[in-house]
């Protein structure tokens, strides 16, 4: 059985797939949509790496929804026509398995993942136990810790600032 799923990529606990049976296959190049699916995917996988996620599963209020709009959405289009197609399952009256829009409505639609749809599990039993120690790394790696100001000359790290840069200035400021 075809699993069903609320997102064209994800069918199980963790698992991605890029040509599941609900992409936009039948609308032009496999190429876009690989390589959309792969950045979708990326950023997956940066949540799961920056916020401790360990495993996702969509949602099955999200699965039920999913089914019901691309069940009333479908009979709609050319895709329901009495033909035999790898859509339809090899049948002329099969299921259409196929994403319920246009290809441009995939790639919008795609480009974030929704992550309401999903149930997360987390490396901690507090889901804010990725904060850590209310440090961020840059602030002991000698980045830029004014980053969001503007980078300085394009750099993310934080300037050599001597002493000896600052002689005549102290010095100044001290007479005044």
């Amino acid at each position: 059985m075809t699993p069903i799923c609320p997102s064209p990529c994800l069918t199980s606990r963790t698992i991605l797939f890029s040509t599941d049976p609900y992409g936009p296959y039948g609308h032009g190049s496999f190429l876009p949509i690989t390589e959309l699916l792969a950045k979708h995917f990326i950023k997956i996988f940066d949540k799961m790496s920056s916020e401790g996620v360990t495993s996702f599963d969509p949602k099955q209020e999200a699965v039920n929804d999913f089914i019901q709009h691309r069940r009333q959405f479908l009979p709609r289009t050319a895709w329901s026509s009495p033909c035999r197609s790898w859509f339809k399952q090899g049948t002329v009256d099969g299921e259409i398995m196929m994403w319920p829009g246009s290809r441009i409505h995939f790639f919008e639609t795609m480009q974030n993942p929704r992550w309401e749809d999903y149930n997360l599990s987390y490396t901690t039993t507090n889901r804010f136990g990725y904060f850590g120690n209310g440090f961020a790394a840059r602030e002991f790696s000698g980045q830029d810790l004014s980053w969001y100001i503007g980078m300085l000359e394009g750099g993310d790290l934080q300037p050599e600032l001597p002493d000896e840069d600052f002689a005549e200035f102290m010095v100044q400021s001290q007479t005044d």
